[in-house]
């Protein structure tokens, strides 16, 4: 049995899958195209891809996926990139109940960044991207870390 946490984005989404209670495999998915449109369809594609790998490799799909999820504006974000985040969530949040029983968001809140690097360190995921570390963090909230 496997969970999987996302860190949605349009430059980069995060992954990190957690096997029987502990991280097992940090990755991110970064859509190709030149418009909005091409990058969430290869966001879609690509996530799809990686669930069916995942199945190949693990003999079932995750039992459930938690996204991350905004509760409010930061300052930092524009406008427009928070709704282009939000569209790449609906896309990770639909394909994903295609492939997991379960989907949830779970907040981070205020949690700065290197609170994510720190926890990835400490897994022994010391190379990644960001998006992946946020994701791996992510799945330490949603509970899927045991042990």
């Amino acid at each position: 049995m496997y969970q999987v946490a996302i860190d949605p984005g349009l430059r980069g989404t995060g992954y990190c899958v957690f096997l029987d209670g502990k991280p097992h495999e940090v990755g991110t998915i970064n859509p190709k195209g030149t418009t909005q449109s091409e990058r969430l369809c290869n966001l879609s594609d690509a996530l799809r891809q990686c669930y069916n790998r995942l199945r190949t490799e693990h003999g079932e799909f995750p039992s459930e996926v938690a996204i991350e999820e905004w509760h409010q504006h930061f300052e930092r974000f524009k406008f427009a990139s928070m709704v282009k985040c939000a569209e790449a969530r609906g896309v990770i949040m639909a394909v994903s109940f295609e492939y997991a029983d379960t989907v949830r968001y779970i907040s981070k809140g205020k949690t700065k960044k290197s609170q994510a690097d720190l926890l990835a360190k400490q897994f022994g995921f010391r190379e990644g991207s960001e998006h992946a570390k946020d994701a791996l963090h992510l799945g330490i909230l949603a509970g899927y870390l045991n042990g």
